[in-house]
């Protein structure tokens, strides 16, 4: 099960992401906070796996946050989502240790599917944690610990609607 905290300054927010987190049977919400610093406070209680965590908060922003977290939680690991698609943002969220930089308009099913595989990294990690080991570099610059495979759930299938073909225009 991949312990989830969420850390936004907006309680609406904070309830959908929570209730999302909840439906889920391989997902486990173990808080929530509403500022960075609260934030840093409930990861080093807590310990999760998966900090979602806003950008833009009134005491410490999501960057600072993310730092001061994985400084006294290593093991956890942070996807940023937030309204911000700033590359200077995701440049500077990323040097901090952030795994995932997403949007806020990320469809549920990939924030879950970002979720799976950030905190199944991190299980996996800590199932080889070994003191001299070497990892590679990944897909987007994503540690990958070798030996780790990140396990999905199985795909929804769905019905795709297809445009209907374009009619042939006819001069009048």
């Amino acid at each position: 099960m991949v312990r989830v905290l969420i850390v936004d300054d907006s309680e609406l927010v904070r309830i959908g992401l929570q209730s999302l987190v909840e439906m889920q049977g391989d997902l486990e919400w173990c808080g929530s906070a509403d500022s960075g610093r609260t934030g840093v406070q409930m990861a080093i209680e807590t310990r999760p796996d998966v900090v979602l965590m806003d950008l833009s908060m009134p005491d410490v922003d999501g960057v600072e946050a993310t730092r001061q977290i994985l400084d006294n939680s290593p093991r956890s690991r942070v996807i940023l989502l937030t309204s911000h698609s700033t590359p200077s943002w995701e440049k500077a969220a990323m040097a901090a240790g952030v795994k995932r930089y997403l949007l806020k308009g990320t469809p549920p099913d990939a924030l879950l599917d970002a979720i799976r595989a950030v905190g199944g990294a991190c299980r996996n990690q800590l199932a080889l944690d070994r003191p001299a080991r070497s990892a590679g570099r990944g897909r987007q610059g994503q540690r990958e610990v070798p030996g780790a495979v990140a396990r999905r759930p199985p795909a929804r299938q769905t019905r795709r609607r297809r445009a209907p073909p374009a009619l042939p225009h006819s001069g009048s």
